[in-house]
């Protein structure tokens, strides 16, 4: 469970914490007999939002936050070069480096990871656990490995794999770190318990940007089975009765992967009663597309306790579909594992149906100074979850709109 992150120095971001803690004092009266969840908890004294909405006007940096994430995941679950994810602020160089500072909870140990960076080399890297270092490294004098040590997997042991594949010396003997010890370490190193359990809680992360652009919170298509996918489809009248894969004896391949080889195809029925095939990509439209890339993320995260980041979930679907869609995650009966929906959006249908909470909806602003800032609604003096977020969300009480004067 993400109960915050942390960005500084990415894109129009300058300094930016996105929470996701339950901050709105006490508990709604009888909350647990409540339909909805009004938070997720992790013990008796943390709890968490399901879902946090993020609007604000065109080119707020919105879109950055999620990017943000991708990026991050990106950096320390797969193989990338420092310079293909080194995006800083171009109209305000107040900081020279990238840093994202994740806190999560994996059952009941609260992790924090943080992650600084420039386009040659990774500045700082730390893992803490329960408030305790489980490694720290800042070359050229840090290299803790006190924390997370067992068996053979000592201190020098890993300094002597870190020495080799991550930051070898150059013709000057010099270090430099080029890749995240993270990464390389989960996959060296399966002893490493703590990392391992880090390692899954990252592929339980789905982050999706438009119908082919995701990162599939799995390796294999499997794992949420397709006809699990087709059964939730069917259930929101869009009148296709089947949904399959064309080479169903080929090799495993991700979602995007399929995507890529036109192998997905879907049965509708014609006039006489007929089952017709058609090929996803090219003959279905981008809302049914989007919306089965959505599905497949959004199951996964509710059946392993994960969580569904997703830019403009609204994009190019019906507003009650969204609505849907919001409402697994706030579903009792869906989400029993603590999943979370991380979103942006411009549709302020959702804001005035009571479905979300303060905590749950988020305003993004941008100034020159300050670049891309959030705020919640329970950060707003004097607002309650009985007003009606959207009027006083349009009329500008919370900032975050355009003013055009065309």
């Amino acid at each position: 469970m993400l109960t915050s992150f942390k960005i500084r120095n990415f894109k129009s971001i300058l300094d930016m914490t996105v929470e996701l803690d339950y901050n709105e004092g006490k508990a709604p009266n009888n909350w647990k007999n409540l339909p909805t969840l009004p938070f997720l908890k992790v013990d008796n004294k943390n709890r968490f939002v399901p879902v946090l909405a993020l609007f604000g006007a065109n080119a707020s940096g919105k879109s950055n936050v999620i990017e943000a994430i991708l990026t991050w995941q990106n950096l320390i679950y797969t193989d990338v070069a420092l310079n293909t994810v080194f995006h800083p602020n171009k109209l305000n160089k107040k900081y020279t480096s990238t840093m994202f500072e994740a806190e999560f909870f994996i059952n009941a140990d609260k992790f924090k990871y943080i992650i600084e960076y420039n386009q040659k080399q990774i500045i700082s890297e730390k893992l803490f656990k329960n408030n305790k270092t489980s490694y720290h490294i800042a070359l050229p004098d840090i290299f803790d490995m006190s924390g997370i040590e067992v068996g053979s997997y000592n201190t020098q042991h890993l300094r002597e794999f870190f020495n080799v594949e991550l930051a070898p010396k150059d013709i000057d003997s010099k270090q430099i770190q080029i890749r995240p010890f993270f990464t390389a370490a989960t996959r060296k190193f399966p002893g490493l318990a703590d990392l391992s359990l880090i390692g899954n809680f990252l592929s339980c992360l789905g982050i999706f940007q438009n119908n082919k652009d995701y990162s599939a919170p799995t390796k294999h298509f499997g794992v949420v089975p397709l006809e699990e996918i087709t059964s939730f489809i069917r259930k929101l009248d869009i009148d296709i009765i089947n949904i399959f894969k064309k080479d169903p004896s080929s090799e495993p391949k991700t979602l995007r992967q399929i995507y890529y080889d036109n192998l997905i195809k879907v049965m509708h029925k014609d006039i006489d009663g007929n089952e017709v095939e058609f090929d996803m990509d090219s003959e279905e439209s981008l809302g049914t597309n989007v919306l089965f890339g959505i599905t497949e993320l959004a199951l996964c995260a509710l059946k392993n306790g994960g969580i569904f980041v997703i830019d403009e979930l609204d994009r190019s679907l019906h507003p009650l579909l969204l609505t849907k869609i919001v409402e697994l995650f706030k579903d009792k009966d869906y989400n029993k594992k603590n999943a979370q929906l991380i979103f942006t959006c411009h549709s302020t249908d959702i804001l005035e149906n009571k479905l979300l909470r303060l905590s749950e909806v988020a305003i993004v602003t941008k100034t020159l100074k300050d670049g891309s800032t959030i705020r919640r609604l329970s950060e707003f003096e004097g607002v309650r979850n009985a007003y009606d977020f959207r009027k006083m969300y349009l009329d500008g009480n919370f900032g975050g709109i355009p003013y055009p004067y065309i």
